[in-house]
């Protein structure tokens, strides 16, 4: 039995059709150690920060869950990138369910490299 969505293809289809259907997508990310070195070991996801800017630059959402409550190094970090972020740990979308929204989500402990990839093709392919 095939599972539709650990297809990389179905997975930008579906992202497409959303962004097709709405003008717009919600991208939620977690912050520590997908954009900021939470452990201080170095790390500077600069292709994370590029994909961002690239979200704002396209009219994306971008919406921030994170267990950091430091939320004006949060603030400060966003601003610095020249990163609009539209809420912290809040869905704010109207939803029938009590499940946050977003079209993808961009998280160091699941699924990363895929949404990243898939994320990175839509944008490339509406500034084309």
């Amino acid at each position: 039995m095939k599972d539709p969505y650990l297809s990389n293809k179905q997975q930008y289809k579906r992202l497409k059709a959303d962004y097709d259907k709405h003008g717009k997508l919600i991208v939620a990310f977690d912050f520590d150690n997908t954009l900021y070195d939470f452990h201080n070991v170095g790390d500077t996801y600069p292709k994370l920060k590029s994909l961002l800017v690239d979200c704002q630059y396209v009219g994306f959402t971008i919406i921030i869950y994170t267990g950091n409550d430091d939320y004006s190094l949060i603030h400060r970090t966003m601003s610095e990138l020249g990163i609009n972020t539209y809420s912290i740990n809040e869905s704010k979308v109207p939803s029938n369910t009590i499940k946050p929204y977003a079209n993808i989500v961009l998280d160091d402990r699941s699924g990363l490299k895929s949404a990243y990839k898939t994320l990175n093709k839509l944008i490339t392919d509406i500034k084309d």
